[in-house]
């Protein structure tokens, strides 16, 4: 391919003039925002027709487009050779002739053709249902066909197909006039194509999947899962359906590649073609992105470690104190100086203006008064005076609203404690020791740890997993159960595998706090399937409106509340260690009373 700045050769169908094509070829070029414009032609240029280019050659340049001229035998393996760069190249076909049409029924079933712009020009009288008979036009290629009309008016109509066995769509994408110049529709590209037209794609999915919908009861167990409730909502708004195909291999994991390169399981499926899609959703990693090709993510996760719940918990001797903020406890203490001093002070006044005869309710007594009341404690001596009664009421009612919201801030304390966990990282499960850490055989967390450039989960994989990597359990599900009964095991999974039905443990399990790492789950197509950017349209649309995070934050709630019901149902009493602080307390207190009471006796 050689770019030809002043030497071009194009054969125009009749109808077209050169102002017209070269018009045409500029505006569609800038809608593109296209690099190059390759002029895509049968035959190599004739010395005969070098002088004939020139004047069309100036036209292009006049428009600031470069063009080159390029023979069909030279794409007849590749389109990558094209250098576009990182913008899109257009593609021209100048002329409809017989020859032209079969170079492109053989580029359409070898090529990848939507990794291109193309433009066809066409005369009026073609019928585009017979020129395109025997030529796939995938479903995200953008192809456009030329038609002169009345006028100096150009139709552009764009074609594709659903399938390749699917008759051929059609959409009127606008009109190009010397005047008005190029006229496009307002929707974008998977506005135009919002659905798959009722097609059954094949779809790769687990070997015991399929097994599963034979068996009503599993199968009604394993559709109330995230993925199965999003699942439908995909098929209905794109309409198509599927069929699902489990691998053939003997493979019952998604799949892992062999030493040959070859991947087995559902993977396998899309390395060989021999699905459209995986029926379940992925984790990316880099090695996947070799074999297919994956949509935005369906949701961010957590990867964790997950240890059973501990039995000790931390005594806290400040627990008596915990229950309210310092702020509040600060506030209590003015609400009592502010009684005490509105006791003494009421009492002094009644003495001295009213004359009443009454106990004495001094500041050293009103102390001892308000701190009962707050107690909820009683008094021997009952006021005379009105407002005095009224201070009195005003203590026993403030102390009763406090003891309450106290009494059940420090009995909610009690009962509801974070266990004292061995390790809160992946540095602390390191110097620990006494776990063994373990995940999914056939997983990316195992690749995620073997191929880590963190030398920290490098040292964890070599020392905790590598020894005994060969006994790993090939799915989650086997080591999730072994939480309950081995106290000295941790898993490695992810939040999503938690909210499949029937993997939470019936026993109560942490995920340590900070060790985890971040990921995203994805559907998985083959490599450059036609169908990823309306998938990809659909999802950021849901996405927009909040259903994939409102579904996925339904099944983490139904998460949560599992295992918060499971733990309630572990802390049912509070044991001696729990209120060893209210013990204390109380004998301190006790010997505080009694020294006291020895120190009167010694002074009487």
């Amino acid at each position: 391919m050689k770019v030809l700045p002043l030497c071009l050769m194009v054969t125009f169908c009749s109808g077209f003039n050169t102002d017209a094509f070269v018009g045409t070829v500029t505006a569609i070029k800038q809608h593109f925002r296209s690099r190059f414009v390759y002029l895509l032609h049968d035959q190599p240029i004739g010395l005969r027709q070098h002088a004939k280019s020139n004047d069309f050659t100036k036209r292009f340049s006049g428009s600031h487009v470069t063009v080159a001229v390029l023979s069909t035998p030279r794409i007849s393996d590749s389109l990558d050779g094209l250098h576009c760069g990182l913008k899109t190249c257009l593609l021209v076909i100048p002329h409809g002739l017989q020859d032209i049409r079969i170079s492109l029924v053989k580029i359409s079933s070898k090529l990848h053709m939507s990794s291109v712009k193309w433009l066809l020009f066409l005369e009026n009288n073609t019928s585009l249902e017979e020129f395109f008979t025997d030529i796939n036009i995938p479903f995200d290629c953008e192809f456009l066909v030329a038609q002169p009309e009345g006028g100096h008016v150009v139709g552009l109509t764009e074609v594709y197909r659903v399938s390749p066995k699917l008759p051929l769509q059609t959409y009127r994408f606008g009109n190009w006039t010397p005047d008005g110049g190029l006229t496009w529709p307002t929707m974008k590209l998977y506005e135009r194509r919002n659905h798959l037209h009722g097609i059954t794609l094949k779809t790769g999915a687990l070997q015991s999947f399929v097994s599963f919908r034979k068996n009503k009861a599993v199968w009604n167990s394993i559709s109330q899962g995230f993925f199965m409730k999003l699942w439908p909502l995909i098929r209905r708004e794109l309409n198509f359906s599927i069929h699902l195909y489990g691998s053939k291999d003997g493979d019952i994991t998604e799949g892992f590649m062999t030493p040959d390169g070859f991947w087995t399981g559902v993977y396998g499926l899309l390395q060989r073609r021999e699905v459209e899609l995986a029926f379940l959703p992925i984790t990316m990693t880099s090695s996947r992105i070799d074999i297919m090709d994956f949509t935005v993510p369906l949701m961010e996760m957590r990867t964790s470690v997950i240890i059973k719940e501990p039995d000790s918990y931390e005594m806290q001797w400040n627990s008596i104190l915990v229950p309210f903020t310092w702020q509040l406890w600060i506030a209590v203490c003015v609400v009592m100086v502010l009684l005490i001093v509105c006791l003494a002070t009421t009492h002094r006044l009644n003495c001295h203006y009213e004359n009443v005869e009454d106990k004495d309710f001094g500041f050293m007594e009103a102390i001892f008064i308000v701190y009962a009341a707050l107690c909820q404690q009683g008094h021997s001596d009952t006021p005379n005076s009105t407002s005095v009664r009224a201070v009195f009421v005003t203590s026993y009612l403030t102390g009763m609203f406090l003891l309450g919201c106290y009494s059940a801030a420090f009995i909610t304390h009690l009962t509801l404690r974070d266990p004292v966990l061995p390790f809160t990282d992946f540095k602390g499960l390191l110097e620990d020791g006494s776990y063994r850490l373990g995940m999914a055989l056939i997983s990316a967390q195992l690749e995620y740890f073997k191929n880590s450039s963190n030398e920290l989960l490098r040292d964890i994989y070599w020392k905790m997993i590598a020894p005994h990597e060969a006994t790993l359990e090939l799915t989650d599900f086997p080591g999730l159960q072994r939480l309950c009964y081995d106290r000295n095991y941790a898993h490695l999974a992810s939040d999503y595998m938690l909210v499949l039905p029937g993997y939470l443990p019936q026993c109560s399990i942490t995920l340590v706090p900070q060790a985890f790492y971040p990921g995203t789950m994805a559907l998985a197509t083959v490599k450059r399937s036609p169908y990823l950017g309306l998938l990809n349209y659909m999802l950021q649309r849901m996405r927009r409106h909040g259903l994939l995070r409102g579904l996925y934050e339904r099944f983490l709630f139904k998460l949560r509340l599992a295992t918060q019901q499971a733990q309630e149902k572990k802390k049912l009493s509070v044991d001696l260690s729990d209120v060893a602080p209210v013990f204390l307390t109380l004998a301190v207190g006790i010997a505080f009373s009694f020294a006291l009471f020895l120190f009167e006796f010694y002074i009487m």
